[in-house]
Protein backbone atom coordinates (compact mmCIF):
# COMPACT_ATOMS: atom_id res chain seq x y z
CA UNK A 1 0.00 0.00 0.00
CA UNK A 2 1.06 3.16 -1.12
CA UNK A 3 2.22 6.10 1.83
CA UNK A 4 0.23 9.17 1.03
CA UNK A 5 1.45 12.08 -0.07
CA UNK A 6 2.06 14.73 2.17
CA UNK A 7 2.60 17.64 -0.41
CA UNK A 8 0.73 20.80 -0.15
CA UNK A 9 -1.29 19.78 -3.40
CA UNK A 10 -2.39 16.28 -1.60
CA UNK A 11 -3.30 17.41 1.58
CA UNK A 12 -6.92 18.47 2.65
CA UNK A 13 -8.36 21.14 0.17
CA UNK A 14 -7.94 24.82 1.18
CA UNK A 15 -10.43 27.33 0.54
CA UNK A 16 -9.59 29.08 -2.91
CA UNK A 17 -9.69 32.88 -3.13
CA UNK A 18 -10.21 34.38 -6.51
CA UNK A 19 -8.74 38.26 -7.34
CA UNK A 20 -12.15 39.02 -9.13
CA UNK A 21 -14.29 38.45 -5.34
CA UNK A 22 -11.76 40.99 -3.42
CA UNK A 23 -12.28 43.52 -6.51
CA UNK A 24 -16.03 43.02 -6.25
CA UNK A 25 -16.00 43.46 -2.67
CA UNK A 26 -13.79 46.53 -2.34
CA UNK A 27 -16.29 47.74 -5.04
CA UNK A 28 -19.51 46.97 -3.54
CA UNK A 29 -17.86 48.55 -0.09
CA UNK A 30 -16.08 51.43 -1.44
CA UNK A 31 -18.77 52.74 -3.97
CA UNK A 32 -22.11 51.65 -2.11
CA UNK A 33 -19.96 53.54 0.94
CA UNK A 34 -19.42 56.54 -1.01
CA UNK A 35 -23.01 56.58 -2.80
CA UNK A 36 -24.87 56.73 0.55
CA UNK A 37 -22.38 59.81 1.92
CA UNK A 38 -22.96 61.99 -1.43
CA UNK A 39 -27.16 61.80 -1.51
CA UNK A 40 -27.46 62.67 1.95
CA UNK A 41 -30.67 65.01 2.62
CA UNK A 42 -32.40 66.52 5.32
CA UNK A 43 -36.33 65.61 5.39
CA UNK A 44 -39.06 67.41 7.08
CA UNK A 45 -38.69 65.78 10.54
CA UNK A 46 -35.06 67.15 10.46
CA UNK A 47 -33.37 64.04 9.92
CA UNK A 48 -31.35 62.94 7.12
CA UNK A 49 -32.75 60.71 4.71
CA UNK A 50 -31.04 59.31 1.89
CA UNK A 51 -32.20 59.76 -2.17
CA UNK A 52 -32.48 57.33 -4.97
CA UNK A 53 -28.73 57.15 -5.06
CA UNK A 54 -28.17 56.32 -1.83
CA UNK A 55 -30.27 53.76 -1.54
CA UNK A 56 -29.00 52.12 -4.43
CA UNK A 57 -25.37 52.82 -2.71
CA UNK A 58 -27.08 51.15 0.58
CA UNK A 59 -28.41 48.15 -1.31
CA UNK A 60 -24.64 47.83 -3.38
CA UNK A 61 -23.30 47.83 0.39
CA UNK A 62 -25.49 45.17 1.59
CA UNK A 63 -25.18 42.98 -1.08
CA UNK A 64 -21.29 43.08 -0.35
CA UNK A 65 -21.59 42.62 3.34
CA UNK A 66 -23.96 39.64 2.65
CA UNK A 67 -21.35 38.27 0.14
CA UNK A 68 -18.54 38.64 2.25
CA UNK A 69 -20.10 37.12 5.31
CA UNK A 70 -21.46 34.04 3.38
CA UNK A 71 -17.59 33.86 2.27
CA UNK A 72 -15.67 34.98 5.73
CA UNK A 73 -18.66 33.34 7.94
CA UNK A 74 -16.09 32.15 10.11
CA UNK A 75 -14.65 35.54 11.04
CA UNK A 76 -18.38 36.90 11.76
CA UNK A 77 -19.57 34.14 13.72
CA UNK A 78 -16.38 34.42 15.83
CA UNK A 79 -16.85 38.18 16.47
CA UNK A 80 -20.64 37.45 17.33
CA UNK A 81 -19.65 34.76 19.65
CA UNK A 82 -17.19 37.02 21.59
CA UNK A 83 -19.58 39.63 21.56
CA UNK A 84 -21.91 37.23 23.30
CA UNK A 85 -19.28 35.85 26.10
CA UNK A 86 -18.32 38.75 27.39
CA UNK A 87 -22.07 39.95 27.66
CA UNK A 88 -22.48 36.27 28.95
CA UNK A 89 -19.90 37.38 31.73
CA UNK A 90 -20.49 40.56 32.54
CA UNK A 91 -23.92 39.52 33.28
CA UNK A 92 -23.54 36.69 35.71
CA UNK A 93 -20.79 38.82 37.45
CA UNK A 94 -23.50 41.21 38.39
CA UNK A 95 -22.33 43.91 36.19
CA UNK A 96 -24.62 44.63 33.25
CA UNK A 97 -23.12 47.97 32.69
CA UNK A 98 -20.52 45.97 31.72
CA UNK A 99 -22.32 43.89 28.67
CA UNK A 100 -24.02 47.42 28.17
CA UNK A 101 -20.78 48.71 27.38
CA UNK A 102 -19.19 45.74 25.49
CA UNK A 103 -22.72 45.73 22.85
CA UNK A 104 -21.89 49.66 21.86
CA UNK A 105 -18.11 48.87 21.90
CA UNK A 106 -18.52 45.87 20.09
CA UNK A 107 -21.59 45.23 18.02
CA UNK A 108 -20.48 48.52 15.95
CA UNK A 109 -17.54 46.69 15.36
CA UNK A 110 -19.63 43.90 14.10
CA UNK A 111 -22.04 45.63 12.26
CA UNK A 112 -19.70 48.58 10.62
CA UNK A 113 -16.21 47.57 10.40
CA UNK A 114 -16.28 43.66 10.20
CA UNK A 115 -16.64 44.13 5.91
CA UNK A 116 -13.55 46.08 6.20
CA UNK A 117 -12.00 43.30 8.49
CA UNK A 118 -13.37 40.90 6.53
CA UNK A 119 -11.78 42.22 3.31
CA UNK A 120 -8.58 42.70 4.71
CA UNK A 121 -8.79 39.29 5.79
CA UNK A 122 -10.03 38.26 2.20
CA UNK A 123 -6.98 40.15 0.91
CA UNK A 124 -4.28 38.72 2.54
CA UNK A 125 -5.51 34.84 2.23
CA UNK A 126 -5.57 35.63 -1.63
CA UNK A 127 -1.73 37.18 -2.05
CA UNK A 128 -1.00 34.18 0.53
CA UNK A 129 -2.28 32.10 -1.88
CA UNK A 130 -0.58 33.84 -4.70
CA UNK A 131 2.84 33.70 -3.80
CA UNK A 132 2.38 29.90 -3.05
CA UNK A 133 0.73 29.20 -6.22
CA UNK A 134 4.13 28.64 -8.64
CA UNK A 135 5.09 26.08 -6.25
CA UNK A 136 1.85 24.02 -5.89
CA UNK A 137 1.77 24.34 -9.56
CA UNK A 138 5.36 22.47 -9.86
CA UNK A 139 4.65 19.68 -7.44
CA UNK A 140 1.53 18.83 -8.53
CA UNK A 141 3.24 18.59 -12.67
CA UNK A 142 5.72 16.35 -10.37
CA UNK A 143 3.25 14.39 -8.53
CA UNK A 144 1.57 13.71 -12.32
CA UNK A 145 4.83 12.90 -13.62
CA UNK A 146 5.88 10.41 -11.38
CA UNK A 147 2.16 8.80 -11.20
CA UNK A 148 2.48 8.60 -15.22
CA UNK A 149 6.12 6.59 -14.67
CA UNK A 150 7.82 9.72 -16.20
CA UNK A 151 11.68 9.74 -14.73
CA UNK A 152 13.99 12.95 -14.98
CA UNK A 153 15.77 12.77 -18.19
CA UNK A 154 19.85 11.90 -18.16
CA UNK A 155 22.72 13.38 -19.51
CA UNK A 156 26.27 11.90 -18.88
CA UNK A 157 27.91 10.67 -15.63
CA UNK A 158 28.97 12.49 -12.72
CA UNK A 159 33.02 12.76 -12.87
CA UNK A 160 33.33 12.17 -9.07
CA UNK A 161 31.15 9.31 -8.37
CA UNK A 162 30.14 8.32 -11.80
CA UNK A 163 26.06 7.96 -11.55
CA UNK A 164 23.78 9.51 -13.79
CA UNK A 165 24.07 13.24 -14.01
CA UNK A 166 19.99 14.49 -14.42
CA UNK A 167 19.56 17.14 -17.08
CA UNK A 168 20.03 20.69 -16.75
CA UNK A 169 21.40 19.97 -13.09
CA UNK A 170 23.58 21.60 -11.46
CA UNK A 171 24.96 19.20 -9.15
CA UNK A 172 25.06 15.43 -8.93
CA UNK A 173 22.44 14.00 -7.35
CA UNK A 174 25.11 11.47 -5.41
CA UNK A 175 27.46 12.77 -4.64
CA UNK A 176 26.21 16.53 -4.56
CA UNK A 177 29.86 17.54 -6.94
CA UNK A 178 28.97 20.39 -9.11
CA UNK A 179 28.34 19.52 -12.90
CA UNK A 180 30.53 22.07 -14.31
CA UNK A 181 34.27 21.74 -12.89
CA UNK A 182 34.74 24.89 -11.16
CA UNK A 183 38.75 26.00 -12.06
CA UNK A 184 40.97 25.90 -9.71
CA UNK A 185 43.16 28.52 -8.13
CA UNK A 186 46.97 28.52 -7.08
CA UNK A 187 47.44 28.94 -3.10
CA UNK A 188 51.07 30.12 -3.52
CA UNK A 189 50.43 33.29 -6.46
CA UNK A 190 46.38 33.15 -7.08
CA UNK A 191 46.32 32.34 -10.93
CA UNK A 192 43.24 30.97 -12.29
CA UNK A 193 44.01 27.54 -13.47
CA UNK A 194 42.09 25.31 -15.43
CA UNK A 195 39.57 22.54 -13.86
CA UNK A 196 40.92 19.42 -12.68
CA UNK A 197 44.87 21.32 -13.26
CA UNK A 198 47.23 19.02 -10.84
CA UNK A 199 50.18 21.95 -10.82
CA UNK A 200 50.05 25.53 -11.56
CA UNK A 201 50.87 27.00 -14.83
CA UNK A 202 52.98 29.62 -13.10
CA UNK A 203 55.37 28.21 -10.20
CA UNK A 204 54.82 24.63 -10.17
CA UNK A 205 52.36 24.49 -6.75
CA UNK A 206 50.42 21.30 -6.59
CA UNK A 207 47.07 21.67 -6.57
CA UNK A 208 44.33 20.05 -4.82
CA UNK A 209 40.38 20.18 -4.98
CA UNK A 210 38.57 21.59 -1.90
CA UNK A 211 38.63 19.82 1.11
CA UNK A 212 41.69 17.76 0.23
CA UNK A 213 45.54 18.14 1.40
CA UNK A 214 48.16 18.16 -0.60
CA UNK A 215 50.39 15.25 -0.91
Amino acid sequence: MAEPSTSPTATTARQRYHGWVLLGMLLGFGVGLAMMLADQHAGIDGRTHLGSVGDAGATLFLLAYVGLALIDWQGLVAAIAATHHVITAGTRDRAPWVAVLVSFLVFPYVIGLYPFIGVYRYGRSYVEQRRRYPLERRQRIAELEIQTGIEPLTDGYCVQCGQPLQADAQFCAFCRAPVKPVPRICPTCATVTLPGAVFCPKCGTTLVASGQTPP
